[in-house]
């Protein structure tokens, strides 16, 4: 009886004892869980239209319906907003940098100038592969990936047909018909006449990762048959300085393009979510050495991509974050579309962002793989968009919120932009799945 009793009674002491263990195990626990769970999900109120954005409404369209249709793909590729921090270039000229004074480069007959000494957005279908070649081949410091941009909107075709006219200002345009294409306004029988050249030296530390994961660089897979193509003739938008390039003959393009972004419009058709749409876009750097006073440390913007849900089916927003470099924070303290981030960012009150009711009510990291965001419809139901990342980025140069979300009347729809703002060394890259 004496080992039974010892077996199943406790005195007082080890009565108090195993309560105080077990209770302090039970807050401790929940205290650990509690900091490092996910966050409670981000809530905001969505304003209430008539009817869906019939622009938005276009991202439901198929893929194989937008790759058959270039000004449609156009029309799409342009709901992608994208500024950089510097809106205008530092100078109206450049030159390959030299020992020799750049006014004796120039005098020489070599340099680029600025159209109006701003940078702008782009869009157009490429007209032909890539002419890729080895870094050893480079000439000079330049290592171009080139684009030739053929506009099928009349907003483009403007802009491209401004900087023919600027070419014409210039002696060594002298010689060209101004009274033939490209110097005339297109017509369909003359358009495949007319492009806008696009340039980028891709920083050469990451050319080959940029080859496999991002677009091609290096001899290798072209447009056709690179796995973020395959499409000899994409469509493309870019952002960047519009200058003559009058080492030829001061022809017009964006040079050098340091935004661009594209519809991955080569993927099977997704059948958990038939209406997916996959955005690339990145930001680099040009790494020759003819534009140090235009593309400098940091490089710093942001991009608004366009997202529209059916609410009766599940939403997601998966950022898959590719070829980067060094992030740089301190760049983001000059942006003019930054909101604080948890106070942690100090932030001159003249250029932060407005914010709206609309839209999250500050700036997020790419810290945590998973996020809900539950926004408000009119009656007070949530419509909850899944946040998902392939890792996590705790630099505050790399961040994201959303804006502009709206729904209709009879709230069958939520449309608005997912936006990302980044300061970075030489490049960032991602791929941005939209599910539907």
């Amino acid at each position: 009886m004496t080992n039974i009793k010892k077996t199943v009674l406790h005195s007082p002491p080890q009565v108090f004892r195993s309560f105080f263990r077990v209770f302090f195990s039970i807050i401790f626990y929940a205290l650990f869980f509690s900091g490092h769970s996910q966050d409670s999900p981000i809530r905001l109120k969505a304003i209430v239209r008539e009817k869906p954005s019939q622009e938005f409404l276009k991202l439901r369209i198929s893929n194989d319906s937008i790759s058959a249709n270039d000004q449609l793909n156009e029309e799409i590729v342009d709901l992608v907003e994208a500024v950089e921090r510097d809106t205008t270039t530092n100078g109206k000229w450049t030159t390959h940098q030299s020992i020799l004074f750049n006014w004796v480069v120039r005098s020489l007959g070599y340099w680029w100038e600025t159209i109006d000494g701003k940078r702008y957005k782009f869009v157009g279908t490429n007209k032909d592969l890539l002419n890729l070649q080895h870094t050893e081949d480079d000439y000079l410091t330049e290592h171009d990936v080139n684009f030739n941009l053929l506009p099928h909107t009349k907003k483009y075709q403007e802009m491209m047909m401004l900087g023919y006219r600027a070419q014409l200002s210039k002696s060594k345009a002298k010689d060209k018909d101004r009274t033939k294409p490209p110097y005339i306004w297109p017509v369909d029988s003359t358009l495949q006449q007319y492009r806008l050249h696009c340039e980028l030296t891709p920083p050469k530390i990451l050319r080959e990762s940029l080859s496999e994961l991002f677009y091609p660089c290096l001899p290798g897979p072209n447009l056709d048959s690179h796995p973020n193509f395959c499409d000899p003739k994409p469509t493309m938008g870019m952002y960047g300085p519009f200058v003559l390039d009058c080492n030829h003959t001061c022809h017009p393009e964006i040079h050098p393009y340091e935004w661009l972004w594209w519809l991955d419009l080569g993927k099977e058709i997704n059948i958990e979510f038939p209406f997916e749409k996959v955005w690339l876009l990145g930001l680099m750097r040009e790494s020759s050495n003819r534009f140090n006073k235009w593309s400098h440390l940091p490089r710093v913007g942001t991009i608004s991509i366009p997202f529209i849900f059916n609410t009766a089916s599940a939403a997601e927003i998966n950022i898959e974050h590719l070829v980067m470099s060094e992030f740089l924070p301190n760049g983001i303290n000059k942006m003019w579309d930054v909101a604080p981030l948890n106070g942690s960012l100090k932030i001159d009150k003249k250029s932060a962002r407005r914010i709206g009711e609309n839209e999250t009510a500050e700036n997020f990291l790419f810290d945590q793989e998973l996020r809900f965001v539950n926004i408000v419809k009119s009656d007070g139901k949530i419509f909850t968009v899944k946040l998902t990342s392939n890792q996590n980025i705790s630099s505050t140069a790399l961040q994201w919120w959303l804006s502009e979300i709206e729904t209709d009347k009879q709230e069958a729809w939520v449309w608005g932009r997912f936006n990302v703002l980044v300061s970075v060394k030489d490049a960032w890259t991602a791929r941005i799945r939209v599910k539907n």
